[in-house]
């Protein structure tokens, strides 16, 4: 009879522990057993991790961006509204962009509108409908980004011009009296409805050196009919009567005290 295949582990040199071959392939079996159970688990462990079996998106975006359909400078603190009642409405951010996350699959209408600008003093001021509202329909698909951009047509204008005040001075060269022109800083003027003289807009000629010396804008204006003051202590009031704004236009109104 052949003789059993041993397998011995040394303890202790004095005390051996021998295993015959049944043993040796229930000790094989069982690390097989384990390395089955050890790899199970690690495959459970990948099919519970939420990263690589999340649930497949249910929601969208829309993104755009928002601008003067006049000038194309882009309009910042525009209000973007849904007519998904969860979805939060969005504000245009200095680059005149918006996002709003988070939005029901579907037909969407997008209203953009804005109603308040910043005046000279940095106060927050209302007026309503500042760009004509536009509403316009978005197709929103869960996973993905709607884009939504719109230019947005003014309903108000601009006056700007320059102030400047005659000299008169005795040429050193020639001695001949001349007159030149000088700008006007820091002079007051006025806008006001052409039927009162109360004024609805007022600002200051600027003080600043350079070519911007003396000049003046006033923006927002709504369109119509107005007259346009220049008032400085020293010098008679000048008056402009019959200046006409028209949305999205800018209208030059120079002005020289004598």
């Amino acid at each position: 009879m052949k003789e059993p295949y041993k397998v011995r582990f040394i303890r202790d040199e004095k005390v051996p522990i021998e295993f015959s071959e049944k043993y040796a392939i229930f000790s094989m079996m069982a690390r097989f057993m384990l390395l089955i159970a050890l790899l199970s688990s690690l495959g459970l462990a990948s099919c519970q991790n939420p990263v690589l079996n999340s649930p497949p998106p249910t929601t969208g975006s829309i993104a755009g961006r928002v601008v003067d359909s006049v000038t194309g400078s882009d309009i910042k603190d525009a209000t973007v509204t849904l007519d998904d009642p969860d979805a939060i409405p969005g504000l245009t951010n200095d680059a005149g962009s918006y996002a709003i996350a988070r939005v029901k699959p579907g037909l969407h209408t997008v209203r953009i509108f804005k109603d308040s600008y910043t005046d000279e003093t940095g106060k927050k001021v209302f007026l309503k409908d500042l760009y004509l509202p536009v509403s316009i329909i978005a197709e929103v698909k869960a996973g993905a980004i709607t884009v939504a951009g719109v230019g947005l047509k003014p309903t108000t204008g601009v006056i700007k011009g320059k102030v400047k005040r005659e000299i008169r001075e005795s040429d050193p060269a020639s001695g001949d009296l001349i007159t030149r022109e000088a700008e006007v800083s820091k002079a007051t003027i006025s806008v006001s409805l052409s039927e009162t003289d109360q004024p609805i807009y007022t600002v200051l000629s600027s003080s600043e050196s350079g070519d911007d010396k003396g000049t003046y804008v006033i923006r927002y204006i709504r369109e119509g009919t107005y007259t346009v003051s220049a008032a400085k202590p020293g010098f008679f009031i000048i008056k402009k009567p019959q200046v006409s704004v028209k949305a999205g236009e800018s209208v030059a109104v120079d002005f020289l005290f004598k």
